[in-house]
């Protein structure tokens, strides 16, 4: 079987990005002795062979770390699962699997080109069901305006422990419902203040932020406002007993202060790499009860060339004096 393409259109073929096959349009693999199969093998050596001559060849399968690598950031970064980002890229789950746990590391250029156009999304609400860091945000903010759990508990007809669990960002969903409920109670107390003014200084240790911070409450990727942070809580001479005590799980991490939190941050991370487990921000967030925002601000603090506490400084100065 004659080819009806030329060496020239084939070399074109491969440089457009597309493949030619080696055997003819009778058999579905190349079937020794058939004469249509031959001249297309040969046909196809024959232009991979121009296409390299005139710069043109591309390989069909090309280093895949890229790829992996932004699975693996879309997972552990963005909570995406490997379904959701097969299901984005058009590809099947195993495939994406496979290239996640590095047992494909060579793969088409088409493939790779799918993954890396899966941008980072949320996990879809489900059940009746959405996102609870909004709600989180909001009784966070409702802290900072010097309203305690308690003080709520009647208003949104809800059991205190329940709203501390909300606001501490323990669960990832929550029901439309309560989401609305405390969102509504939110825009009616937003300019108002609570009785309790320890709740506003708890709120600052936590470095939680009024509503005024928020662009956007209910997006997980959209962070506060740098001009509606709190400032810095008051300081006290570092304490490595209690930065030790801390880390050891034996006491809040509000108890501390600022920097003390940013020596936890460094020790926790320290013992958790030395052991092999996973640090960062989230893991550190959810060990100490603490939300992600706030983890990071410690970890930016903590690494700042400059950085030393104002109770720092007064003791060098009595030491120099």
């Amino acid at each position: 079987m004659t080819s009806t393409i030329t060496v020239l259109d084939g070399a074109r073929i491969l440089r457009d990005g597309g493949r030619l096959s080696e055997k003819c349009k009778q058999h579905p693999i190349y079937t020794t002795g058939c004469r249509g199969c031959q001249q297309q093998a040969s046909l196809r050596y024959r232009a991979r062979t121009k296409a390299r001559a005139y710069g043109w060849w591309q390989p069909a399968y090309v280093d895949a770390t890229d790829a992996r690598a932004h699975i693996i950031r879309l997972h552990e970064q963005h909570d995406m699962s490997l379904l959701r980002i097969a299901h984005a890229a058009k590809l099947s789950q195993p495939t994406i699997r496979r290239i996640a746990d590095g047992e494909i590391t060579r793969c088409g250029r088409d493939t790779i080109a799918q993954i890396l156009t899966v941008t980072p999304a949320p996990p879809r609400p489900y059940n009746g069901t959405t996102f609870a860091i909004g709600a989180a945000r909001r009784l966070q903010a409702f802290a900072y305006q010097q309203y305690t759990t308690t003080d709520l508990a009647p208003m949104l007809n809800c059991k205190d422990t329940v709203l501390r669990r909300w606001r501490a960002a323990h669960h990832a969903m929550i029901s439309l419902v309560w989401h609305d409920a405390i969102a509504a109670l939110s825009d009616r107390l937003s300019t108002t203040t609570g009785p309790s003014p320890r709740a506003h200084t708890y709120a600052q240790r936590m470095g939680w932020v009024p509503l005024a911070a928020w662009d956007d409450i209910d997006d997980p990727a959209v962070g506060p406002s740098p001009l509606s942070l709190p400032g810095a809580v008051s300081e006290r001479r570092l304490s490595p007993g209690l930065v030790h005590a801390a880390v050891a799980g034996r006491i809040p991490l509000a108890a501390l202060t600022d920097a003390e939190q940013q020596q936890v941050w460094l020790r926790w991370n320290a013992d958790r790499a030395a052991a092999g487990q996973p640090t960062g921000a989230k893991p550190f967030g959810r060990y100490f009860h603490v939300n992600e925002w706030h983890a990071r601000r410690l970890r930016d603090a903590a690494q700042t060339p400059t950085n030393e506490t104002a109770a720092d400084g007064r003791t060098n100065e009595r030491n120099a004096a």
